[in-house]
């Protein structure tokens, strides 16, 4: 029952950002044209639209989904909506899931503690602690394995998780 109960709650805070974001893009939509954001270049209705969205993500303390094709600019739109966002002062990290095996990933990820493995000489911290309070942008995450997509999931939807090796959980923001 506790269960369904922060579900519900948490599907209902989703709808209230979801609404806040909506009602503010009239205002943000009418002073993107004079907005410079470095590597964007135009003024065309697309590009006001897109500056909207970064702007609309940047103002809410919100997960956010950039999708496109490979060399589309989703690291730009990310380090923009990180630029403009009150989580700037704090560190934006970037993951590219597609050039790390699994187990590389996954303590890339969320670290490890010494002895967790051979070569674990000593703590790791890993993305999450890295971009606490900051950032975490998280490039090509289709390719990473389902268990790895499983390990982020839970990661990003409890705001916890655990470094390899160790028994007791992490709380990141």
């Amino acid at each position: 029952e506790q269960i369904r109960v922060s579900e519900r709650l948490r599907e209902e805070a989703a709808l209230r950002v979801s609404a806040e974001i909506g009602m503010e893009g009239v205002a943000v939509g009418m002073r993107t044209s004079g907005i410079q954001i470095a590597g964007m270049i135009g003024d065309s209705a697309r590009i006001r639209g897109l500056k909207a969205e970064i702007l609309k993500a940047a103002g809410v303390d919100a997960d956010v989904l950039i999708v496109g094709e490979t060399g589309t600019g989703k690291q730009l739109a990310a380090e923009a909506i990180h630029r403009y966002s009150g989580r700037s002062e704090r560190p934006l990290v970037c993951i590219n899931c597609g050039e790390l095996d699994e187990n590389l990933l996954l303590d890339s990820l969320f670290g490890h503690v010494a002895g967790a493995f051979t070569e674990a000489k000593k703590d790791r911290k890993g993305a999450f602690l890295e971009a606490d309070g900051g950032v975490l942008f998280l490039d090509e995450i289709q390719t990473a394995s389902p268990s790895v997509q499983q390990a982020l999931l839970r990661a990003i939807s409890q705001r916890t998780f655990r470094p390899l090796g160790s028994d007791r959980s992490v709380e990141v923001d």
